[in-house]
This record gives structure tokens, C-alpha cells and sequence, in this order.
């Protein structure tokens, strides 16, 4: 096996895989999340201090300390992070 080969090989392997759970399925289990968000993509000129805040306030609902099973997962923690960032434009 060549090195071309052996990468192309060992680079198929490592294919990021689909979340467990994606955002609109996080909203429905937990309906604040949405309004968490919706109140994070209204601030102007948001900055890190805003960003802490409403990530603190995602984490009553998504990851460790969520009440229900599925949303106590890195993946529905990631996912809505991500979408956080996404909404205050960091």
C-alpha cells in the first residue's frame, strides 16, 4: 500500500460524523433554548459578555445538568452553542 493510498484510506475513516440531535429537535424538547436564542439575536453590538450570559443560560438546558437524557449530550451542547455564536455574529 502506498502513502497516497494509505491516506486516502485513512481520511475516508475520519468523516465527521451526523449529530445525534440537531437544533430544531432541541427547541421542541426544550422550548427556551428558542427564546434564549431569539433574545441573543436582538442585542446590537453584542460582545463576550453577552456571549457568557446566554451561554450560561443555554446550559440549564443543553448538556450536563439538562433535565431530559438526550440533551444532556455534548452534541445538543455543541449544536446550540454553535447557534449561539451564530446569533450574537462572534
Amino acid at each position: 500500500m502506498t502513502i497516497a493510498t494509505q491516506h486516502a484510506t485513512s481520511t475516508a475513516t475520519l468523516a465527521v460524523p451526523k449529530p445525534l440531535i440537531n437544533l430544531r429537535q432541541i427547541c421542541i424538547l426544550a422550548p427556551e433554548v428558542l427564546v434564549i436564542l431569539q433574545r441573543a439575536q436582538a442585542i446590537r453590538n453584542p460582545d463576550w459578555a453577552d456571549y457568557e450570559r446566554f451561554k450560561r443560560q443555554l446550559s440549564c438546558h443543553v448538556g450536563w445538568v439538562a433535565k431530559l437524557t438526550v440533551l444532556g449530550t455534548s452534541e445538543a451542547y455543541v449544536t446550540a452553542i454553535e447557534k449561539l455564536t451564530d446569533c450574537l455574529g462572534l
